[in-house]
């Protein structure tokens, strides 16, 4: 009977110990060599330590910078003396971004950011003559756009170093835009001026998608390019009939495509 239990019990801590070894196995650590001091490095062989191993986790925190030319895609539904769809808007932004993330996995990473552009500003002139008539009209705009986001990186290493990543994320929009158009009317009455004014502000959750690649030039400091897709869609706004001109849904910002260049810190 006491054979029996011995030989049960013998058989359960190899069950352990195997089962222990496995969920072990299954963990992603890296490890690094304990360091000795110079009496430890000099002993003789049978006073020296067995190596010992420091067990630490995937975790790199890192910090960035990084500059973004936009192409933004403007709605400019105009009606301007019959004709329509004149652009009034600059479609180009440029901006400044700042990043935190975590890198968590060799191929993964979360990333929080803030993108603050410059002020767009946009001009157009036009001119109608008729029977007895004559207008000049102008148009003055500007639109700025800042971006809260939340994203998700993947990572393809390719080389030492070198990696091509993709981003996936939502996004929260800030739009501002204002916009003037002012008139001169010339006509056998005399001349007539007139203007009207209009600025609003716009907020919008949206999605977006992006691909690049990243190059680390030291150990911490790592350059990356990336082009991103932000699907945004504002509403726009609208300006009443004036002088023959109608601005429908002016200043709805369909999407933007950002080129970035940044660079990141990682600690």
């Amino acid at each position: 009977m006491k054979k029996t239990l011995l030989l049960a019990s013998a058989i359960s801590l190899m069950s352990l110990s195997a089962q222990a070894q496995y969920y072990q196995n299954q963990r992603q650590y890296y490890h690094t060599p304990y360091q000795q001091n110079y009496y430890q490095q000099n002993a003789a062989p049978s006073v020296q330590p067995q190596q010992q191993y420091i067990e630490s986790r995937y975790i790199h925190p890192y910090l960035g910078v990084s500059y973004a030319y936009s192409m933004a895609d403007f709605d400019d539904d105009i009606t301007l003396f019959g004709d329509e769809n004149y652009k009034i808007f600059d479609d180009k932004f440029h901006s400044l971004g700042f990043s935190a993330g975590l890198k968590f996995h060799p191929n993964f990473a979360v990333e929080l950011s803030y993108q603050k552009s410059n002020k767009a500003k946009g001009s157009s002139n036009y001119s109608y003559t008729g029977y007895d008539l004559t207008d000049n009209a102008n148009f003055k705009t500007e639109a700025d756009l800042q971006t809260f986001a939340i994203d998700l990186l993947g990572y393809l290493p390719v080389d030492e170093g070198f990696s091509f990543l993709g981003s996936v994320g939502v996004g929260f929009y800030k739009l501002k835009y204002s916009g003037t158009y002012s008139v001169v009317s010339s006509s056998s009455s005399g001349i007539l001026y007139g203007s009207e004014s209009d600025s609003e502000s716009e907020n919008k959750v949206g999605f977006r998608i992006g691909v690049g690649a990243e190059y680390f030039m030291t150990d911490n400091l790592a350059l990356r390019g990336l082009a991103r897709f932000n699907l945004i869609n504002t509403k726009g706004s609208e300006i009443a009939d004036y002088h023959g001109t109608k601005m429908d849904d002016w200043g709805k910002l369909n999407h933007t495509i950002d080129f970035n260049l940044g660079l990141f810190y990682y600690f």
